[in-house]
C-alpha cells in the first residue's frame, strides 16, 4: 500500500507513522488478521500495490502504538508482557500476542477507542479477540481467569462529562480511561469461532472473482435512529430506531396527538429528527474502500442522504 502525504508533514513524521514492526512470524493467520473482515483482507491482498493511504489517516494507529510502547515498559513483578502464543487448527498455524497478563490471571488489552463505544457497547470483535487470546494461552499452558479492556477514550471531553453528570446522565464516562470487564466464552464456542474465521478468509482468498460482503458488525454499522426534539432543548427527549414506536411514546407522554383516523401531530415546538445510519468502518476507517464496491455504495448512500441498504 502506497503512503501519501497530502498535508506535507516533515519526513520524520512520515517515517514514524509508516513504521510497523508487527510480524506474525511463520503463522498462516494472526488473531488480529482473523478478526479483520475477509472481504477487506482479500481486497488488500489482491490490490495492495495500487491502494493508497494518507499519513494523516494513520494517526490514531500511531498514537495507539505509542501507548502500547509505554505500557510495555512498565515493569511489574509477575506480569507477562507482549507474549506471543500460537497453535494449529485444521492445519493452519494461528498466532497472537496479548498485551499483558496481570498477577498471573487477568488478561488485559490496551485500546485507543471512541467514547461512543462505551456508551453504545463494545464492538463484538474486541470480546472475541480477547477470548481467542485466552483460548490460545490455555493451549500453551497459561491460565487466564479474568479479562478486561483498558480503554483510552480519544474523543472524550471533560466539558461533556460535567454537563452530563449535572443532568444525572451516567452513560458518559467521567474519566478518559476506563476498565471494562470482558466475559469469558466457552472453549468450544471460541474454537468454532476461530474455525469459522479461518474458513471465511480461506474461501475469500481462494475463490476467484468472488468476495463475501461485510456484515453489519464488520462494517461497524450504526442504524438509522429517530430523535424526538423539543425547541429550546439541546438533547433529545427520546431516541429510538423505530419511528412508529417513537411516535407512540410521544403521544403517551403528551408530546404529540394521534386522534383516531387522523395523522400523528406533534405539539408546538416538538419534532422528529432523522439521524441517518452509516457504516462507520466503510465511511472513515477502511483502507480498501478504493476498490470495494460494497463500501462505495454504502458511502454514496450516506452522501445522498438516504438510508443504507446492506
Amino acid at each position: 500500500m502506497k503512503l501519501t502525504n497530502k498535508l506535507g508533514f516533515p519526513e520524520a513524521v512520515v517515517q514514524a507513522v509508516a513504521y510497523d514492526d508487527y510480524d506474525k512470524g511463520d503463522a498462516d493467520y494472526s488473531v488480529t488478521g482473523l478478526m479483520e473482515p475477509a472481504r477487506k483482507s482479500t481486497l488488500i491482498q489482491r490490490h495492495g500495490n495500487s491502494l493508497t493511504e494518507d499519513v494523516a489517516d494513520r494517526i490514531y494507529a500511531f498514537i495507539g502504538k505509542i501507548g502500547h510502547a509505554v505500557f510495555e515498559r512498565a515493569k511489574v513483578t509477575g506480569d507477562v508482557v507482549e507474549h506471543r502464543v500460537s497453535m494449529s487448527i485444521d492445519g493452519f498455524k494461528i498466532s497472537g500476542k496479548f498485551d499483558r497478563l496481570v498477577k498471573g490471571d487477568l488478561l488485559i488489552d490496551l485500546k485507543l477507542m471512541s467514547v461512543w463505544e462505551i456508551i453504545f457497547g463494545l464492538k463484538e470483535e474486541r470480546i472475541w479477540q480477547l477470548n481467542m487470546y485466552r483460548y490460545m494461552a490455555a493451549q500453551n499452558g497459561i491460565r487466564v481467569d479474568q479479562m478486561a479492556v483498558i480503554g483510552i477514550l480519544r474523543d472524550w471531553s471533560i466539558g461533556e462529562a460535567e454537563r452530563r453528570a449535572q443532568r444525572g446522565d451516567t452513560n458518559y464516562p467521567q474519566k478518559q480511561v476506563i476498565q471494562i470487564p470482558i466475559p469469558i466464552y466457552s472453549d468450544n464456542l471460541v474454537l468454532n469461532f476461530i474455525k469459522d474465521r479461518i474458513k471465511a478468509h480461506e474461501r475469500a482468498r481462494n475463490t476467484p472473482n468472488w468476495l463475501p460482503e461485510c456484515t453489519a458488525d464488520e462494517r461497524w454499522e450504526k442504524p438509522t435512529t429517530y430523535a424526538l426534539m423539543k425547541e429550546g432543548r439541546k438533547s433529545a427527549l427520546r431516541v429510538m430506531d423505530d419511528e412508529q414506536a417513537l411516535m407512540r411514546w410521544a403521544v403517551e407522554n403528551s408530546f404529540a396527538d394521534w386522534p383516531a383516523g387522523s395523522l400523528w401531530t406533534p405539539r408546538k415546538g416538538v419534532k422528529i429528527d432523522v439521524r441517518l445510519g452509516e457504516s462507520t468502518r466503510c465511511q472513515r476507517y477502511c483502507n480498501a474502500l478504493e476498490v470495494c464496491t460494497q463500501g462505495q455504495k454504502l458511502v454514496a448512500a450516506v452522501a445522498a442522504g438516504t438510508t443504507e441498504a446492506a
